[in-house]
C-alpha cells in the first residue's frame, strides 16, 4: 500500500479534509516553547502547520515517519516554507527514538489505519509524552463509509474489503477510545466531522476503488458479477450527477495523566 500514499496522494486527501485539519489544530492547547512530535509526518504539511504556532526561537516540531522518501518530501517541504523550527527524521513509530517524558504535544492523523501494533504505538506515544501533555489522533471511520449504491450488499462488500484486506487496522477509529480509556488518558474527547465528496473521480483517487475491486477479487470477496454490477451503478451515477460518498473523520483527543 505504501505506493498509493505518496506525496500526489497526501496533497489531494488534504484538499478535502483540510477543514478537519484545522479543527485539530484548534484542539490543541500550544505554549510558546512547545516540543511537539507529529507521528506519521507524512509529506510534512501538518508539522509545518504546527511549526508556525509556536516561537521559532523556543518551540519545535519534529515530524517522524517510516517512508524515506516522504521524509525527504518533508525536509523540501519545510526549507520552502522557510521554516526553521522542525526536524524530519526516519524512525519507527513501535520504538520512538526518544527519552520518556519528552513531548508536550503528540499529533497523529490518518496513521493509526495503517499500523501493525496499534496499541504499542499508542503506549509508545504516552511514554515520550510529559504528565499533562496532549496526545491527539485522528482518524477515518472507513468501517462507517457510505456509498450510494441500489445494492447495499455491495457496498458493503467494497467497504469490507478496504478495511480488512486493504488496510492493516481498518477499525482503528472503533478501538482508540478504548486505548485512551484503558490507559487512564484524562480529559478524553471525541469529535465527529463528517466529509462529502460526490464526484465520482476525486472519491477514486482518495479511496482507490480500483485497488478495492481487485483486493476483492483476489480475496474471494468480490466475483465478476459485482464488479460488473459496480461499474454499471457507478457509470449510471456518474452519468446522472447522484454519486456520493460519505464518511466520518473523528478527532480523539485527551492529556497523559
Amino acid at each position: 500500500m505504501k505506493e498509493l500514499y505518496n506525496d500526489s496522494y497526501l496533497k489531494k486527501s488534504t484538499e478535502f479534509i483540510n477543514h478537519v485539519k484545522q479543527e485539530s489544530y484548534k484542539i490543541l492547547n500550544f505554549n510558546n516553547q512547545d516540543v511537539i512530535l507529529e507521528i506519521g509526518c507524512g509529506n510534512g504539511y501538518d508539522s509545518i502547520e504546527l511549526a508556525k504556532k509556536v516561537l521559532p526561537t523556543k518551540g519545535r516540531v519534529i515530524g517522524l515517519d517510516v517512508d524515506l522518501d516522504l521524509v525527504e518530501t518533508s525536509k523540501k517541504n519545510a526549507h520552502t516554507a522557510a521554516c526553521t523550527n522542525i526536524e524530519f527524521i526516519v524512525g519507527d513509530a513501535e520504538k520512538l527514538p526518544f527519552e520518556d517524558n519528552y513531548f508536550s504535544i503528540i499529533r497523529a492523523e490518518r496513521v493509526f489505519q495503517h499500523l501493525k501494533n496499534p496499541l504499542i504505538v499508542f503506549k509508545e506515544a504516552l511514554r515520550v509524552l510529559k504528565p499533562g501533555g496532549q496526545l491527539v489522533l485522528v482518524e477515518t471511520d472507513w468501517p462507517g463509509m457510505n456509498i450510494y449504491l441500489k445494492d447495499f450488499s455491495l457496498e458493503e462488500k467494497i467497504i469490507h474489503t478496504l478495511t480488512h484486506k486493504l488496510l492493516v487496522n481498518g477499525n482503528a477509529s472503533r478501538t482508540l477510545l478504548s486505548y485512551y480509556i484503558d490507559l487512564n488518558v484524562s480529559n478524553v474527547e471525541m469529535k465527529v466531522f463528517p466529509v462529502l465528496v460526490n464526484e465520482y473521480k476525486i472519491a477514486n483517487e482518495l479511496v482507490k476503488f480500483d485497488h478495492i475491486l481487485e483486493a476483492g477479487k483476489t480475496n474471494n470477496i468480490l466475483t465478476e458479477k459485482d464488479i460488473d454490477e459496480w461499474n454499471n451503478n457507478t457509470s449510471f451515477l456518474i452519468k446522472h450527477n447522484l454519486f456520493n460518498l460519505t464518511a466520518n473523520l473523528i478527532i480523539f483527543s485527551g492529556n497523559k495523566p
